[in-house]
């Protein structure tokens, strides 16, 4: 994967974590990993809270940079902004490692702070378009 396309990805974190910082001062920066995502080949990209990363697969990333950077990462970020604002309620099991989901909570993150209106219908409409399968079906 080029060089270039990681610098990308880490430049649209930065941005994505000053937007966050503004009402979560204290969250912390997730790292980015390309190389473990054999378990999630069906999808973009992948949050993991325990691991407190987010893994994107360098396919998807090289065939749709502009959704990726725009949606992919904002969504995936999204999961483990809502995990937090959720932390104190929300128990972990490190074999069944449970997110937040893609319910109200996860829709107000995207909503509020990325400023994506409708988090479920964009990206998957781009990657069905061109062949294929949908990001989180």
């Amino acid at each position: 994967m080029k060089a270039e396309l990681k610098e990308q990805v880490e430049a649209r974190l930065d941005e994505l974590l000053v937007l966050i910082w503004e009402t979560l001062p204290d969250f912390p920066r997730p790292t980015i990993g390309y190389d473990h995502f054999n378990l999630f080949s069906y999808a973009a990209a992948a949050a993991n809270a325990v691991d407190w990363d987010i893994q994107i697969s360098p396919e998807m990333l090289e065939a749709y940079p502009e959704e990726m950077l725009a949606e992919g990462l904002p969504h995936e970020l999204g999961h483990l902004v809502s995990n937090y604002k959720n932390k104190n309620k929300f128990e972990f099991e490190l074999e069944n490692i449970l997110l937040n989901g893609h319910g109200p909570l996860w829709e107000e993150v995207m909503h509020d702070i990325f400023g994506i209106e409708n988090p479920h219908d964009s990206f998957n409409s781009v990657v069905k378009e061109n062949g294929h399968a949908p990001i989180n079906p």
